[in-house]
């Protein structure tokens, strides 16, 4: 069995909560930020000017901003079987929830020696028939999202 995980920001909390600047100080320095989000390409666009022991410097970045339905889209798409996600604390992903854990595991076939035994994944498949909605699992504190390709 392989397996992922990746901590993200929950990008509807960012949207929720987005400032245009933000102006941090301590001790005499300053951290600028200037941002702005793009909705076509998801990039929330940062403008950073940091002001340190009287030394200016600048930069410019990007950070995408996922979705949960997004990511859990594509690893569905390269194979993985079973997506959760939950936040940091490992309660059911929400709206509210300041960052997004995403666990994605992944089962390898098995040889199988009888005549007419598929493979462990077939099995798999035929055991567990994801429904076409999202649903918080009843003994479990993971958010499922069944596959989009209709088995």
């Amino acid at each position: 069995m392989g397996s992922s995980s990746t901590k993200l920001n929950n990008r509807e909390l960012v949207l929720k909560n987005f400032q245009h600047a933000s102006v941090i100080a301590r001790d005499g320095n300053y951290l600028v930020d200037q941002r702005c989000y793009d909705v076509s390409s998801g990039r929330m666009y940062t403008q950073r000017l940091i002001l340190f022991e009287g030394k200016e410097s600048h930069m410019r970045f990007f950070v995408r901003e996922f979705s949960y339905h997004e990511l859990a889209a594509w690893l569905w798409q390269v194979g993985f079987q079973h997506v959760s996600g939950s936040d940091r604390e490992g309660h059911p992903f929400s709206l509210q929830s300041q960052r997004m854990i995403v666990v994605a595991e992944k089962y390898q076939e098995a040889f199988c020696c009888k005549i007419g035994v598929t493979s462990l994944s077939e099995r798999f498949e035929r055991f567990y028939r994801p429904r076409k909605v999202m649903h918080a699992g009843r003994h479990s504190h993971h958010l499922e999202i069944p596959r989009e390709n209709g088995s």
